[in-house]
């Protein structure tokens, strides 16, 4: 045999072997893929069975059956709380929705809640005051959690036995070793649990039995029900995310229409670090998205995310289908915030006409509209309703029309922009 053909046989044997081992990468890939989507059904369930660790779980599968209430209670089911007196408790989380979740559940345990946006602001403020209690975010920009609790421990020794509480969504082993060397002495993970939050505060503060202190939330018009009587917002297990807020389903509905607002740009973001090989960016912004799709129970969008930090934090690029399923995943979150936000739109209304007070002029409610959408956009949607009502069958009708489809479409940056031209317009006629 020549050596030639020998080469021949050589290239082909390679040749076979490589469609082998190409089969073989699918299959291991659709293996790994399906243990994954596993993986986060495990890890749903079992947040769902240490749930079943928190008294308003019980309480609330007690009345399910004893009257046969839907599985989302309406109102919620009422709970007693370890009463704290109204000790200071202090909250550090760049995240507005986290920060707002956060407080509401330390005001159930009737808390004074003081909140910080920053590392740099809460060491600012802290240094003239004492709080009991410090719940600290670890992964913030510029002046992260670890690096905040150092300086606090070293510059404010009126705090030293001031208890400082990680509250972060990574619960690596290595996570709470630095946390603790940090100076920290509790670590609670996010998404966060009304029971290990109350055990975290008995074991720090003082406090005496809810004796009479009886707590519930007077929820708004329930969600209907579609066919087959699923909840109609996808991607968000909404008895979950009720029950972590106690009920409190305006407290969701703002949370989660500014969350969504959050979301459109989120593949932008991404994409943007991806493309210039920013992994610590990417991190960051995988780590936020997952922490705070988990506290608003968007438990599929969560997992997505937590899974893309972690191939970030080990500098490797995520494959291209999980950033398919993560984009489907958030668009799909934008989807359910336009339903609710519809869903919303009749009560607002009713609401409206059944209200005394007198109704402002188009210009006044824009503007007003204008300054609340840059803060939360909850508080903006009953002036667009009014708006759009207010506007029918005026010159102004096509106007209150864009606004109102500009805000149900989340495209809030067009709609900054035509409500200042509109009230550019319409200012100096208003004036005369």
């Amino acid at each position: 045999m020549s050596s030639l053909q020998a080469l021949r046989i050589e290239l082909l044997v390679a040749k076979e072997q490589t469609q082998i081992l190409e089969q073989l990468a699918a299959h291991l890939a659709d293996e790994l893929q399906a243990h994954k989507t596993q993986l986060r059904s495990l890890e749903a369930a079992l947040n769902n069975l240490r749930d079943t660790t928190d008294p308003a779980t019980s309480a609330s599968k007690i009345s399910a059956n004893q009257t046969d209430a839907p599985a989302i209670p309406t109102p919620y089911t009422p709970l007693m709380l370890l009463d704290f007196h109204q000790q200071s408790a202090w909250v550090v989380d760049d995240n507005a929705i986290n920060l707002e979740i956060a407080q509401e559940m330390l005001l159930d345990f009737n808390l004074q809640v003081t909140t910080c946006l920053s590392g740099a602001e809460a060491i600012e403020r802290i240094s003239t005051q004492t709080p009991a209690i410090l719940f600290m975010d670890i992964l913030m920009p510029e002046c992260d959690g670890l690096e905040t609790t150092r300086v606090i421990r070293a510059r404010c020794p009126h705090l030293a036995d001031v208890p400082i509480v990680a509250m972060t969504a990574n619960n690596s082993t290595q996570d709470m070793q630095d946390a603790k060397a940090a100076g920290m002495q509790g670590y609670l993970t996010k998404p966060l649990h009304m029971s290990a939050l109350g055990q975290e505060l008995e074991r720090w503060l003082r406090h005496s039995p809810p004796g009479n202190r009886v707590l519930t939330h007077e929820p708004i018009a329930a969600i209907p029900k579609t066919e087959d009587h699923q909840d109609e917002l996808p991607g968000v297990d909404l008895a979950d995310a009720l029950k972590r807020l106690r009920g409190n389903r305006k407290l969701f509905n703002d949370v989660f229409l500014s969350f969504a607002q959050g979301c459109s740009s989120v593949m932008t973001e991404l994409q943007e670090a991806i493309n210039n090989l920013a992994y610590e960016e990417a991190t960051r912004i995988t780590h936020r998205l997952k922490g705070t799709a988990g506290n608003l129970s968007a438990k599929n969008l969560s997992a997505i995310a937590g899974e893309i930090e972690q191939l970030s934090k080990q500098q490797q690029t995520a494959p291209e289908h999980l950033l398919k399923q993560l984009e489907a995943a958030l668009q799909q979150i934008i989807s359910s915030a336009k339903l609710l936000a519809s869903q919303q739109a009749p009560l607002a209304a009713s609401e409206r006409n059944n209200s005394p007070t007198e109704t402002p002029a188009p210009i006044a409610l824009a503007q007003r509209i204008l300054e609340q959408i840059e803060i939360d956009l909850g508080d903006a949607q009953d002036d667009v309703e009014q708006l759009f009502e207010l506007t029918k069958n005026t010159k102004h009708e096509t106007f209150g029309n864009q606004v109102r489809a500009e805000f149900y479409s989340f495209n809030i940056r067009r709609l900054k922009t035509d409500i200042a031209e509109w009230i550019k317009v319409q200012a100096p006629r208003h004036e005369h």
